[in-house]
């Protein structure tokens, strides 16, 4: 992807450990980068908070995320603490197998990261794409561990509210993963409202 003022240099370092070499995504609440973690010599997934609209950096001059208006600064705050609890709910499942691996996380540059497994593969929505008729037997068997991944989710009382074909990684070995938990939430967290309103539309029952 083209690199832009607002993202990571290539070369840029994160706490002394993590380098920047990529990005690979970006989307409405953040930046997503191919990193190298140093220490065990291997490529890493980094996120970081980076909502757009409400933030700014120019890394021509500072990496450190600047809120734009006084009026978000506590709008920011608590989405940054949403963001750091994704990161503490994903390694909270991080022993299971068909979930993306949380392998550290921390706050620095005014903003926050995670730092998870690099996955090589498609997404789901991509595979779809690619083999529009997937035979019965293939998708069971594609299929079944992701199912057995949600219900240790829903068992520790957690449930996901994001599970779409975007949302899974295809292996090459066939496997899947379940990728991004930034709105997982605990049951308790509902309250009296209404889930319609933190439901995926077209994928929630």
């Amino acid at each position: 992807m083209e690199e832009n003022l607002h993202c990571l240099r290539k070369e840029t370092r994160l706490i002394g450990r993590y380098t920047i070499e990529g990005v690979l995504g970006q989307g409405g609440f953040g930046i997503t980068y191919l990193g190298t973690d140093e220490l065990h010599e291997k490529k890493v997934a980094i996120k970081e908070f980076f909502p757009q609209g409400i933030v700014t950096r120019n890394i021509e001059y500072q990496d450190t995320v600047t809120v734009t208006f006084v009026g978000e600064k506590d709008n920011y705050e608590k989405g940054k603490e949403r963001f750091l609890k994704e990161a503490r709910t994903m390694a909270k499942f991080s022993k299971d197998e068909g979930i993306v691996k949380a392998l550290d996380f921390f706050e620095i540059n005014n903003t926050a990261y995670i730092v998870m497994e690099y996955l090589e593969g498609v997404t789901l929505k991509q595979y779809l794409r690619e083999n529009q008729r997937i035979a019965p037997e293939d998708l069971i068997e594609l299929l079944v561990p992701l199912i057995e991944s949600l219900d240790e989710i829903h068992s520790q009382g957690m449930i996901h509210r994001d599970i779409s074909p975007d949302n899974i990684m295809v292996l090459p070995d066939g496997r899947i993963k379940l990728m991004d938990f930034g709105a997982a939430r605990d049951y308790t967290e509902f309250g009296e409202k209404s889930l319609s309103i933190v439901l995926k539309p077209g994928y929630a029952p």
